[in-house]
């Protein structure tokens, strides 16, 4: 009697969705019935000596016995049933007669027929239904590390989308491969990687090869399920297109959940044109881990649409001119930079920006837009120890042409920079566009305590100093953003400042509500506003509070760094002084006297007016227990009083006496002739004001008439 072997179908039995059939169910039975119910004697071995159990199991794609891989044998013609773990139908025969006799004789794909489950589905070869999926393994990829797979998966790669204007998934199997040069993805490309696959690249030239690159294509789709792929990044510490993922003019493309080690430039660049291939658009990064590549851990430089989630960009370092940012937003003058979304990541241990914003390079062609947001993530120790941080809005000089848009970041967390959290460089105000930092937080600036400035120990910086071409720096919003230094010995000299040297100009900015916790400067900022007090000025700026925020200061000062907080005034008889009005255009000051607390005089500069009480302009304004005042610069010379209650004094050259709002005649106190009270309930038919007319405790009082 001659015996039969039964082979599987394919050389690897897959399952309904194209992958290797795990824990599947083989079934045996007499031929041309169901295997089910009429099984007959199936054996491991060709002489029929060793019986296996019915149904056998697979695993990886394979029978197998005790755990490993085997042929399975009977005696006479059979059918056969093959089920997932789920118990669809993967394939069946109602009779095969292969015979064995010392040589394998597989059954045709062809031969054997497949039914999905379901209603209305139709009969297939299994060979039919096996195509629907390629693997990289069907082109001689051998996936051992040792073997240069680069042919096999370009090959693989290639037919997988030159179907006749179809497409068919392409996957990449768990092992561990070799290429040396670079694969082309095309249009209508999909590749699924198996989770454990692992590539190494290792081109001659790493610097100028990247490993994937689409080049005016549309519809890629690679997903890595956690794909490691390890790059070269060589000995030339350069500029090229070195990278793992260089995506160039191409359109509908999705990259996901790989992990990118080790690229001479970028894990991932974004880019394109003006006028070839154009700007690549709808572009989707998700849940990709880039680390220690040379240039960026991500580069977006020409694009309409893209959305970056999740994912780590770390460790950037060793390019020649950087910028070593965790991802780089930063357009050539020919590019697009529109509708950029950056939701959740994650920057660490860049020796540059954890997320860069550089629209300048648009500024040489008009009416370009750079539209960037940013929601959530953090940053942890990026940055160096002289202005590069952990968000960077920055350019290399002065702008040509206004660029449109604007950057909104909001909550997003600044963890231990290694000098300034959030830093403003070249960010032109009249050419840039509109940064809004919004619930951003810093914690512990100048982390590696190494940074020798002040300013390279502050949080938020917005800071014109003399290096830089541009002449007005601003067009910013701060709102509602922390600074706090959590260490036991804290480093952190201001929360945040805005500060111009001499003939620079800080220019149309809005803080709201700054909070900046255990600074270690003597005066407690929370936002030190010293423009003026750098020999430069600012103009249209402004810091608000929506609720008062105090600061007790004890003795006489400038109070030009406290623009926007209610100075409150512990000690008698002292004075604070205001900066010039003319260089603090749009700001406001507040004082206040505590409990007790009298004379206490607001001084304006030498040339300086108030304006704003009583029609009468005064070079100081004194304020007595419970006095507040609010003055306000609009450039020129003049303070203008916003607001003003209590008990205070004008004084001039012509003219100090007291004013108050009260609800009637004093009756304690000591005035002067010429004192006035306002009456603070006044309605029509009641007095609007009283004046003393004669001075004494309380002297004389005559009503100014009723209203």
């Amino acid at each position: 009697m001659t015996t039969l072997s039964i082979q599987p179908p394919y050389p690897l039995i897959t399952d309904i969705d194209g992958q290797p059939l795990e824990d599947g169910y083989i079934w045996i039975g007499a031929a041309n019935l169901p295997p089910i119910g009429n099984p007959v004697s199936v054996y491991w071995d060709a002489a029929l000596t060793q019986p296996a159990a019915l149904p056998v199991r697979t695993r990886g794609g394979y029978p197998v016995n005790a755990g490993t891989p085997a042929r399975l044998y009977v005696g006479s013609d059979y059918s056969i049933l093959v089920q997932n773990k789920n118990g669809s139908t993967i394939y069946s025969a109602p009779a095969a007669t292969e015979r064995y006799s010392g040589v394998v004789v597989e059954i045709s794909s062809t031969d054997v027929s497949f039914l999905q489950a379901g209603t209305g589905a139709v009969t297939r070869t299994a060979q039919s239904k096996m195509r629907d999926v390629v693997s990289v393994k069907d082109f001689g990829a051998v996936g051992d590390g040792v073997a240069d797979d680069t042919a096999a998966i370009q090959a693989a790669v290639t037919f997988a989308r030159a179907q006749g204007g179809e497409s068919r998934k392409l996957y990449w199997p768990r092992g561990t491969y070799l290429i040396t040069s670079t694969i082309t993805l095309g249009t209508n490309q999909a590749i699924e990687f198996d989770p454990g696959v692992t590539v190494n690249f290792v081109p001659v030239d790493p610097l100028n090869t990247p490993l994937f690159q689409a080049i005016g294509q549309s519809e890629v789709y690679i997903s890595g399920n956690g794909a490691t792929i390890n790059g070269t990044r060589g000995s030339v510490a350069g500029q090229g297109v070195g990278d793992c993922f260089y995506i160039y003019g191409t359109d509908n493309v999705t990259i996901r959940n790989f992990v990118i080690n080790n690229f001479a430039t970028d894990g991932i660049e974004i880019t394109g044109d003006n006028t070839g291939s154009g700007p690549c658009t709808n572009v989707l990064i998700e849940n990709c881990a880039v680390d220690n590549c040379r240039r960026n851990a991500m580069s977006i430089i020409s694009v309409i649409g893209c959305t970056v989630i999740g994912g780590a960009y770390t460790g950037t370092n060793g390019a020649l001119g950087g910028p070593w940012a965790g991802i780089d937003v930063e357009p050539n003058s020919d590019c697009f930079l529109e509708n950029v979304n950056i939701i959740g990541v994650t920057t660490g241990n860049n020796d540059g920006a954890g997320i860069q914003f550089t629209p300048g390079a648009l500024s040489a062609i008009t009416e370009k837009r750079f539209n960037v947001f940013v929601t959530g993530g953090r940053s942890i120790n990026d940055g160096d120890l002289v202005g590069v941080s952990g968000l960077y809005f920055v350019n290399s000089g002065a702008l040509t042409n206004k660029v449109y848009g604007e950057v909104i970041v909001r909550g997003f967390t600044v963890e231990n920079p290694k000098s300034r959290g959030v830093n403003f460089r070249e960010w032109d105000a009249d050419k840039c566009p509109r940064a809004i930092v919004e619930d951003v937080t810093v914690y512990n600036p100048d982390a590696t305590s190494s940074a020798s400035s002040n300013v390279d120990r502050t949080a938020f910086v917005i800071y014109a100093d003399s290096t830089q071409a541009t002449t007005n720096l601003g067009n910013i919003v701060l709102r509602n953003c922390l600074a706090e230094d959590l260490r036991l010995s804290p480093r952190m000299t201001w929360g945040m400042i805005e500060a111009a040297d001499a003939g620079k100009v800080i220019k149309n900015v809005l803080v709201e509500d700054p909070k900046s916790i255990n600074t270690v400067a003597s005066n407690k900022f929370d936002i030190y506003t010293s423009a003026s007090e750098g020999a430069g000025s600012s103009t249209n700026t402004d810091v608000v509070y929506l609720s008062p925020q105090p600061v007790s200061l004890s003795g006489g000062q400038s109070i030009a760094g406290f623009g926007g907080k209610r100075v409150n005034a512990t000690t008698s008889s002292n004075n604070f002084t205001l900066p010039l009005a003319s260089l603090c255009d749009g700001m406001a000051y507040e004082v206040q006297t505590a409990p007790g607390v009298n004379s206490v005089g607001v001084v304006p500069q030498t040339g300086d007016t108030i304006a704003g009480v009583v029609g009468v302009a005064s070079t100081s304004l004194v304020l007595d227990e419970g006095g507040f005042v609010r003055l306000r610069s609009r450039g020129g010379t003049t303070w203008y009083v916003e607001a003003v209650e209590g008990k205070f004094r004008i004084a001039g050259t012509a003219i100090s006496r007291q004013l108050q709002w009260a609800t009637a005649v004093p009756t304690s106190g000591t005035w002067l002739q010429g004192d006035r009270v306002f009456n603070q309930t006044a309605t029509v038919g009641q007095p609007k004001s009283w004046v003393c007319t004669v001075g004494g405790t309380p002297g004389t009082w005559v009503s100014e008439g009723n209203l």
